[in-house]
């Protein structure tokens, strides 16, 4: 199922860095950082997603919160600190990639 099918929509792409601000992402244009308190407010967002490096991770959730969001959705490594009132989920896909490729050595082995 995609976001729609579930109630939710990507309304914008953030980044700090300038050679990919004003870069589209499909239909979405990337946008700077100085923008994020307006989209938030328009858009109504609450929920945003993390996706930046684990030193920079913190900082970006506590700037959300910051704007408003009430739950982050954190692909980052790092384990967030955060109210008690923010909602987190954190996925770590480096897991599911190692878990991934286990499953293909483990087939590969069985196959032999």
């Amino acid at each position: 199922k995609g976001f729609k099918d579930i109630g939710a929509q990507v309304v914008a792409i953030f980044d700090n860095d300038p050679e990919k601000i004003g870069q589209m992402v499909g239909e979405l244009m990337i946008l700077p950082l100085k923008d994020l308190p307006r989209v938030i407010r328009r858009f109504k967002v609450k929920i945003a997603a993390v996706c930046v490096p684990e030193k920079a991770a913190q900082e970006v959730a506590d700037l959300l919160i910051g704007y408003g969001i009430k739950a982050i959705w954190n692909f980052s490594t790092k384990i967030l600190d955060l109210p008690n009132d923010i909602i987190v989920q954190n996925e770590d896909i480096t897991r599911g990639l190692l878990g991934i490729k286990h499953m293909l050595a483990e087939k590969a082995t069985s196959e032999r």
